[in-house]
């Protein structure tokens, strides 16, 4: 593949996760107004919020099991128009009931998108540039939490809520067409058909649990701030609509700085040992929310939390990759539908628990602490996740870490199989190598003495 032609593919998904995130962060622009309009309580809102997670929680993994059998092209292209169709229906609802059902059916079609989107990227572009290429792509999604509250406030205070969803429903079907195109004619890998004993042995490796709660977690805290910004500045700080919409503008603007440069950094200085980046990132992003919720001053609040969402961005592109650099490439994307769904629950608890913290406790302000406590939660399960090498076989890699400092073979070679030679000593790239000396043996991370003790576990690939 020429450079030139993964690029313009790396756009046309971008295009898809802006537009992913701008249909989705329109509710929470729209959520004082419509809750106003639809008698919903603080509670209710939140459910409402919910209802969309609950909907995409369910699509990740069959999504992701989906997109290695008839590959990524035609998922996401279908999960665009899905839920460009109900980013339109939303604007119709008339009450609580039409309203959860619509944001639960739109749930269904973006839940399409992440894992299918990610399976391409991982096929499209090499190792050393997957976590750069990811931090381009998710860039557009805090591309889109940072545009939606400006288009929204613009829309809803010239014609209302209702258009807006009208108006963001037609440039997904665009999109859609954008994303079929140029994905077109791509040399797909092998396909997997996927079995329940598959599932199984993704459910059997414990680093699957561990970078699926700490996604939990950090999500945790994403998913309540993006859904309840907007209403925080508005109702407890006192914002004009105008200033709303800036104000939560700022701070997902700059978490597409965060987005980029941890991309970069995370291939750069951290490839292997993700956790490099990741773990002093969350702890700063806890830092920063905590001091911009006790500030109490809008511009105060909006630029520390500006820098929260700077430092909690810089996590998310070398997570994404991790999944990609372990497993071997005929279940990326079952694998990364399975970490990401059990993640992604966090959007089914994060907007209700906020919304039921300020109606016990009457203040917005209070919604935060769960989300703060979130990130710190998140940082110490990111520090114990075990980090390895990932060994390559003739064509795809064949041994997967077991999250414990071992490994688990995949059905290619026999259990207890392991490579004891290093790729550059065979003479081939860090990140790939051909099985020439295989020895049977317990299950159990390779050591060359040269690297020393503190390299077991790790190394680039």
């Amino acid at each position: 593949m020429s450079g030139r032609r993964r690029w313009w593919v790396l756009a046309a998904l971008s295009a898809g996760f802006f537009l992913n995130f701008l249909d989705r962060g329109a509710i929470s622009v729209a959520a004082p107004f419509l809750g106003r309009d639809l008698h919903l309580d603080k509670l209710q809102l939140g459910e409402v919020m919910s209802a969309f997670f609950l909907g995409f929680v369910l699509l990740q993994f069959p999504a992701g099991m989906v997109a290695d059998r008839l590959g990524p092209r035609l998922v996401a292209a279908a999960g665009m128009v899905w839920w460009s169709v109900f980013t339109a229906v939303t604007g119709l609802a008339t009450g609580f009931g039409q309203l959860f059902s619509v944001r639960f059916l739109f749930g269904l079609g973006e839940g399409l998108y992440p894992p299918s989107s990610l399976k391409a990227l991982a096929q499209w572009f090499p190792h050393r540039e997957r976590a750069t290429a990811n931090g381009l792509m998710l860039s557009a999604d805090r591309a889109g939490f940072a545009v939606a509250p400006l288009v929204g406030v613009l829309v809803i205070a010239a014609w209302g809520w209702r258009p807006l969803f009208w108006l963001l429903g037609l440039p997904g079907l665009v999109a859609a067409a954008w994303i079929y195109w140029t994905q077109r004619g791509m040399p797909a890998p092998p396909r997997r058909d996927w079995r329940w004993r598959d599932v199984g042995r993704l459910l059997a490796l414990p680093a699957v649990w561990y970078l699926a709660a700490m996604w939990f977690f950090f999500y945790l805290a994403f998913w309540g701030i993006s859904s309840w910004l907007p209403t925080y500045l508005y109702r407890d700080l006192h914002a004009t609509v105008f200033k709303m919409g800036v104000g939560a503008s700022i701070p997902f603007a700059a978490a597409v700085l965060g987005m980029l440069l941890g991309g970069v950094l995370s291939d750069r200085w951290a490839a292997g040992r993700r956790k490099r980046t990741i773990v002093p990132a969350l702890v700063l992003a806890a830092a920063c929310l905590t001091a911009g919720v006790l500030a109490h001053s809008l511009w105060l609040t909006v630029g520390l939390f500006a820098l929260g969402m700077f430092c909690h961005a810089t996590v998310s592109s070398g997570f994404y990759a991790a999944p990609a650099d372990l497993l071997p490439p005929q279940v990326v994307g079952g694998a990364l539908g399975l970490v990401n769904a059990l993640g992604m629950l966090s959007g089914v608890v994060a907007p209700t628990l906020f919304g039921w913290v300020v109606q016990r406790t009457g203040s917005y302000a209070d919604g935060f602490w769960p989300l703060v406590a979130s990130l710190g939660v998140a940082a110490v399960l990111m520090g114990i996740v075990p980090e390895g090498r990932t060994i390559r076989g003739l064509s795809w890699p064949v041994l997967v870490p077991d999250g414990f400092g071992g490994q688990v073979a995949w059905p290619e070679l026999p259990a207890g199989y392991l490579l004891r030679r290093r790729p550059q000593d065979a003479g081939l790239p860090a990140d790939g190598c051909v099985p020439d000396r295989l020895a049977p043996g317990p299950a159990r991370w390779p050591h060359w003495p040269e690297d020393g003790p503190q390299d077991r576990g790790g190394g680039e690939g």
